[in-house]
Parts: C-alpha cells; sequence; structure tokens
C-alpha cells in the first residue's frame, strides 16, 4: 500500500485537455508527492549509468525509458529534524534553455517522532538531523524497498513511499522548497502547496496547485471603479457600478459620457478625503475641477463622469471576457507619489503621498532619491508635517559615498523593505518596465519605482528597470520574469489631460503580447489604476483604505466572467504574488489582505487569448498624444 493517491493525483492536474495548454518544454507539473529516506546514509543515483551505491532510491520501473532522464536522487540531512530530497533531471524539466536542471526540493520534517508505531520507526534527533531507524529490517530498507522516484512523462515525476515503511505517517509533514536554490533559471507549471505550507503525510485532502509562474502588474493612471466599468456593471448587472452621483445635498446627478482627453480634476490626498466625506461619497462637487462653476467648457461637474466599450474596448473586452475585481479599494487615499512607492511596499514610509515639493536644484528628472527633492513627511499620523528627500534609505551602501543612505541630506525616512527584496532572496527574477530619466515621450519617469528606492537606483538593482516597450519583447520571446510592473509613458498612462483611448491601445498591445507568448499558460495578469483621479465612485471605502479602483485579472486559470467581490486593495496583488512564490509578507497589510484566491481555478480547461484591436486616434487625440507634459500636474 502507498501514500500516493492519498496526496496529489497528477493525472487531476494534468488530464487529456490541460495538456494542450500545459504542454511547455520546460514545464513540470510534481505529481504525488512524499518520499522519506529509510536509512542513514544519503541516496545518490544515476540512472543513465545505473549507478545506486547505497540503494536507498530504486526507479520504477527499471526498464521504463523515460526514468533515464532522472540522473540524480538525493538526500540531505538539514536543521530543525528536516530531510531534504532532490531530484536533478534532463530532458524537458528544469531550465527552459538546456532542458536539465532540478526540481523543486522535497523537504519532509518529523514533527511527532514518538508517535509512529510500526516496526520502523523513524525519528531525526539533533542540530546535526541525525537519522536513527529501529525495530525493522535494515537490509530490507536499505535495499529500497518501499521508495521510489518515477518519471512518468516529460511534465511529470512522482515521488511514492510505501506506508508500512514509515509506520504511522502521521508524524511526518512535508512541503516543495520553491525553486531550487541551484537552478536560478528553472520554471515550472504546477508546483503543489505553493512551496510554503506543510502538508500532512497522511491527509486525504490535495495540497493547491498554482500553474502561476510570472505576475504581471500593469499600472495606468487616475480612474475610479464607476469611472471606468460603472456603465459596463450597468449593462451586465453582475458587478456594482453607478451610473449616477450624489451631490452634498443628497440630490443625484447623472455620470455622462466622458470626453475620451481624461477631464482634470484634483486628486491630492486632501481632495480625496473631502470627496469621502466621511464615507457619504458626496463630497466629489466640492474639489476642484469638478465644481459646478468651472469656467472651462464640460469642465463643470468633470469628475461625475464615466466610459463607455467603445471608448476602452479592449479593457471592456477583457472584464467579460476574463475576470475583475469591484471591491479592490487604494490601500491609502493618496495621489501617484504615494501610491507607487507602497505598491512595491504596502506602506508610504511616512510620507503624506502627496508628490515632491518643486525645487530649483532639482538634481534629475522624476521625484525619486536622485531628485535630490523633499516630500511631506510625518512620523505618525496626526504629527506635524515636514519635508524630508523623496528617497527610501538604505544604510547597506558605501557610506563615505551615500552617507544618509541614498538621500541628498540627512532623513528621518525609515529604510523599507519591498517585494523585491523578497524576490530577490527567493532567486526569483522581477522587472520594472518604465521610462527611464532620458526617456523621450513624457514624464513617465515620476512614476518609475525604482528611483524611490535607494536600494534599486544606487545598486545593480537599477539593471532590473528596464524600457517600458521591453514587455512586449519579453512576452513574445517566453522571457518574463517571475514578477513584473508595467509602468505607461504619460501619452499612454490614461492620466487626466491625456487620452483614454490611446492608453487602451497600450493595454491590448501589452496584453496581446503576452496572451500570443510561450508563458501564456503561466501567467496572471492585473490591470489597475493607482488612485481615483479623483472621478465619482459610490461605495464607502473600508477604514483604513481609499477609494475603489479598477481590477481586471487576465490569466488563462481566472473563471471566465467572474466578478470577484471579496474586499480587496492594492496589496492584495503582493499577497497572491506571495502566496504564489512561497513568499513572506512585507507588513499585516499584505499579510491579511485577501488574494484573489477566487478568481482562480486551476483545474478549468486554460481558457484561450481574447484578441485586442487597436482603434484609430483623431487629429486631436494624436496631438495630445504627441505632446507629452514633462510633469503632469497634481499627479
Amino acid at each position: 500500500m502507498t501514500l500516493l493517491h492519498r496526496l496529489y493525483k497528477s493525472e487531476e492536474a494534468l488530464d487529456t485537455r490541460g495538456a494542450v495548454q500545459v504542454n511547455r518544454g520546460f514545464a513540470i507539473t510534481l505529481g504525488a508527492v512524499v518520499t522519506l529516506l529509510i536509512s542513514i546514509a544519503s541516496a545518490v543515483a544515476d540512472h543513465g549509468r545505473i549507478r545506486d551505491p547505497t540503494g536507498d532510491v530504486k526507479f520504477d520501473p527499471r526498464g521504463r525509458l523515460a526514468n533515464r532522464d532522472i540522473t540524480r536522487a538525493a538526500w540531505r540531512h538539514a536543521s530543525r529534524d528536516r530531510l531534504v530530497h532532490a531530484v536533478s533531471v534532463r530532458g524537458n524539466i528544469g531550465n527552459p534553455e538546456t532542458g536539465v536542471g532540478q526540481l523543486p526540493q522535497l523537504e519532509v520534517q518529523v514533527v511527532r517522532p514518538k508517535s509512529s508505531r510500526s516496526l520502523c520507526r523513524y525519528t531525526v534527533s539533533g542540530r546535526t538531523a541525525r537519522i536513527t531507524a529501529r525495530g525493522c529490517d535494515a537490509s530490507r530498507t536499505k535495499r529500497g524497498d518501499g521508495v521510489s522516484v518515477e518519471k512518468v512523462s516529460r511534465h511529470t515525476v512522482k515521488y511514492v513511499i510505501a506506508e508500512d515503511a514509515l509506520g504511522n505517517p502521521k508524524a511526518y509533514e512535508w512541503r516543495f522548497l520553491f525553486p531550487a536554490r541551484n537552478c536560478r533559471r528553472c520554471a515550472y507549471d504546477r508546483v503543489p502547496d505553493r512551496g510554503l505550507e506543510r502538508h500532512k503525510l497522511h491527509s486525504k485532502r490535495r495540497p493547491k496547485v498554482s500553474p502561476i509562474r510570472h505576475v504581471v502588474i500593469l499600472y495606468q493612471e487616475n480612474h475610479s471603479f464607476d469611472n471606468v466599468l460603472g456603465r459596463l456593471c450597468a449593462q451586465t448587472g453582475k458587478c456594482d457600478g453607478a451610473t449616477t452621483g450624489v451631490l452634498a445635498d443628497g440630490s443625484t446627478i447623472p455620470l455622462r459620457r466622458s470626453p475620451d482627453i481624461v477631464p482634470k480634476v484634483d486628486h491630492q490626498t486632501r481632495a480625496q478625503n473631502r470627496a469621502i466625506n466621511g464615507g457619504r461619497m458626496d463630497g466629489f462637487a466640492t474639489i476642484h475641477g469638478c465644481r459646478p462653476d468651472e469656467v472651462l467648457p464640460r469642465r463643470d461637474y468633470g469628475c461625475f463622469t464615466q466610459f463607455d466599450r467603445d471608448q476602452i474596448p479592449n479593457l471592456w473586452r477583457l472584464a467579460r471576457s476574463f475576470a475583475m475585481s469591484d471591491r479592490t479599494f487604494q490601500l491609502d487615499s493618496v495621489p501617484s507619489y504615494g501610491a507607487h512607492i507602497e505598491l512595491v511596499s504596502t506602506t508610504l514610509s511616512g510620507f503624506t503621498g502627496d508628490r515632491p515639493e518643486k525645487s530649483p536644484r532639482q538634481a534629475a528628472p522624476g521625484w525619486g532619491c536622485d531628485s535630490h527633492l523633499d516630500a511631506p513627511w510625518q512620523a505618525t499620523p496626526g504629527s506635524s508635517i515636514s519635508l524630508q528627500p523623496s528617497c527610501i534609505p538604505w544604510y547597506g551602501l558605501d557610506s563615505d559615498r551615500y552617507p544618509y543612505g541614498g538621500a541628498y541630506r540627512p532623513t528621518r525616512v525609515p529604510p523599507t523593505p519591498t517585494i523585491m527584496d523578497r524576490l530577490d532572496h527567493a532567486d526569483l527574477s522581477w522587472k520594472i518596465y518604465a521610462e527611464g530619466p532620458g526617456d523621450g515621450g513624457g514624464g513617465g519617469y515620476l512614476w518609475a519605482i525604482c528611483p524611490n528606492y535607494a536600494k534599486c537606483i544606487y545598486t545593480h538593482r537599477r539593471n532590473n528597470q528596464v524600457a517600458r516597450t521591453d514587455v512586449i519583447d519579453d512576452a513574445r520571446a517566453g522571457r518574463l520574469p517571475n514578477f513584473s510592473v508595467v509602468i505607461p509613458n504619460v501619452p499612454l498612462s490614461q492620466h487626466n489631460d491625456d487620452s483614454m483611448k490611446a492608453g487602451d491601445n497600450w493595454i491590448g498591445n501589452v496584453v496581446s503580447g503576452i496572451q500570443n507568448g510561450p508563458d501564456w499558460n503561466s501567467t496572471a495578469v492585473f490591470i489597475l489604476y493607482d488612485d481615483c483621479g479623483c472621478f465619482y465612485d459610490h461605495v464607502p471605502p473600508p477604514q483604513g483604505l481609499g477609494i475603489r479602483t479598477p481590477m481586471v485579472i487576465v490569466s488563462p486559470w481566472v473563471r471566465p466572467g467572474y466578478v470577484d467581490s471579496n474586499r480587496a486593495s492594492i496589496a492584495s496583488m503582493l499577497s497572491f504574488t506571495e502566496d504564489t512564490f512561497g513568499l513572506n509578507p512585507l507588513s499585516e497589510r499584505d499579510g491579511m489582505a485577501y488574494d484573489y484566491s477566487q478568481s482562480f481555478n486551476f483545474n478549468q480547461t486554460p481558457l484561450a487569448p481574447v484578441p485586442m484591436t487597436h482603434s484609430k486616434l483623431s487629429p486631436h487625440q494624436r496631438w495630445v498624444f504627441n505632446h507629452p507634459r514633462e510633469n503632469p500636474e497634481g499627479t
């Protein structure tokens, strides 16, 4: 009797229909999943040369040709009562370029050593994790009876252990260490438990499986949910959207069709809080750009507007074809400067979120450490506001060159961990696709994120910020990193005073590149907007969060047409990333955030790509597109 099918049936993860979609040369389905060392000596086997000096691991069946791709299987001892099993393979598994690599390592831990009651009792004791076997036939176990490693297909490796060899399996728990540290470029489509959660050896409950190996955040500018998707919700009746707004006197006002050039509305921190008005959502008509006495044509009540399908056809089609959230809120009521800081850290590090002050001493474009600008900051909420360098310092830099941790002068801003730290520690790849300081096309370098963090801009990490358009090339070539943030330039950002249709074309180009690239079956794309803009939305934000913004989730593994109404925030994307790759959370905000898990179904037949369109711009739209602003006011 084996424990194989009590854990995870690989044929369910990669059935006949799913295999067509997941059939990539470097992908791997890790099937049923537990093996335990049953001898003191480490097991080493090279089936290519049929070398197995200790006899601890056998390949089953020995004559099967596929098993010759398993080149090495070995156990090693680890601290804290752990055993780690590593299997190396060749041919269609592991490194996507060479087809050779190592699988995620299996870790088995003895959690209740006294509960094993069979003749074969295995315990791990001491910091050196010495293994002892008592009360059983050592010669039997040394022959490898009850333990097998089998490659059942080019996508599946199976670990099996006989129950009678272990005794009481309740004494053990297991998980995968992902990815294998000595295979930095390995890629896998399916790994049970996402690399973090421990599983009981004898549980009938199968572990979770995620095929996602690439998380892409497409971060646009300045729109509320009702402004972008309110009319879609009104048409379908499936999501919570409004087509009328509420004024301060309680009367209602229709949300008229927005012009393509996005109305200019104040959306600084104070304006956003005034619009929310304690949760009554009736203060929008009091902010600049939305008051009834605005003098410019069609700027009166400018925030009480929304878009139709013909204005943003790609986003609407993606929202209807894949999944969307109608309960994703800003992490804080802040404009773009603060929103981009906390996108990768979940915190403002004390900054109020409003943009840095202009200065004739500005040393570089943008708002980051290299700009030598100051931004409003406060030590605690409610304390007095001071101006501090617009830089998150890191004191691991050369102190002679950077005496203030990368800030241009002494700073009270504390160092802050980011998702880039977690990814680097786990040997996972990441990129920020954004404008550089010398790139044309407008001031997109303002939003590039990397310059805000000294640990990014003043270390080798700055090489992870690459040209905005590289995302399409990387997607088409199958070179997407594990995690990426895509930042548009100003003309494509859908920012106030820019073309909504031009930005929708950009969204379509990026998504089309991903859909038609080799990484499509292992990718999740999150399309969202950094702040409200500040356009009307009728849903009061939960305590501690900001105004609701659009969220569209694109992946072959999302539930088609699904509307996720679980309360979420910008930190939810980090929570999804951390759960997918087995990373520790940065703070309670992402640690406690909902991770969009109900939007995904990893057992479904993968969804097919959806064609994107390219809308023609009018002469005026082209003029706006070709004359971007270097520093968009009020971002």
